[in-house]
């Protein structure tokens, strides 16, 4: 299974992604396209470095590059 059809399952659920900079993502999946999954971070803006302001204002959180992604937990693991 790639990340695109991962990060599909998963809509709506808590998870956290590890990018291939090593920097942690977490947050809700609000949002998949083919290039990008859209995270709105738990408790504020945190994003591993990603500032993308206009995001939050649609409720979508900001986007990570799916060739970013460097590995995938479900919130069940880590909160």
């Amino acid at each position: 299974m790639n990340y695109y059809e991962l990060c599909n399952r998963n809509i709506g659920r808590n998870v956290c992604i590890t990018d291939i900079h090593g920097r942690k993502h977490t947050g809700v999946i609000t949002r998949v396209t083919n290039k990008h999954v859209w995270i709105r971070p738990n408790g504020g803006r945190q994003g591993g470095g990603y500032s993308w302001g206009w995001g939050w204002g649609w409720g979508w959180g900001y986007p990570l590059a799916l060739g970013l992604i460097g590995g995938f937990a479900l919130g069940a693991l880590f909160f």
